[in-house]
């Protein structure tokens, strides 16, 4: 009995990685694409934050780039476990952004998502965003010898 719970346990390890990976990989392109429908709540967290206007744009351009490449990577399975580390990095920037973004006592909508899905600035998110970068570590172990 548990050599067969342990059996199952690994088979489901197997697995683990690759669900992490596409559905991370799936986040990022999900909030790529909400930003370049409709970056405006974006440019306006970032200004608020105190970013110029080209400064804004060029943060827009940035890291829809990296959502958008890496997620796209994920989805393709191309090179996973650098691009999972590279999703985990992005991440803690996220958590980094929104803390600092706390301290400046910024309210409203952080533009993760677009108009598509409204993200408030919190400590909820700074919690999500760890929660996804300690995921994606954790798939990045799944393929470690790759």
């Amino acid at each position: 009995m548990k050599r067969e719970l342990y059996e199952v346990a690994l088979r489901a390890w197997r697995f683990l990685p690759k669900v992490l990976r596409l559905l991370l990989g799936g986040l990022l392109v999900f909030s790529a694409v909400a930003k370049l429908h409709d970056p405006s709540p974006y440019l306006r967290f970032v200004a608020a934050m105190g970013f110029t206007r080209p400064l804004a744009y060029a943060t827009l351009v940035g890291v829809t780039a990296a959502e958008l490449g890496l997620g796209l990577l994920a989805l393709l399975g191309l090179y996973p476990g650098g691009v999972l580390r590279l999703m985990a990095v992005l991440f803690a920037g996220f958590v980094l952004v929104l803390a600092y973004a706390l301290l400046r006592r910024v309210g409203g909508s952080c533009g993760c998502f677009g108009r598509i899905v409204g993200v408030k600035v919190g400590l909820a998110e700074m919690g999500r965003d760890l929660v996804l970068a300690c995921l994606a570590l954790l798939a990045a172990r799944g393929y470690r010898h790759q």
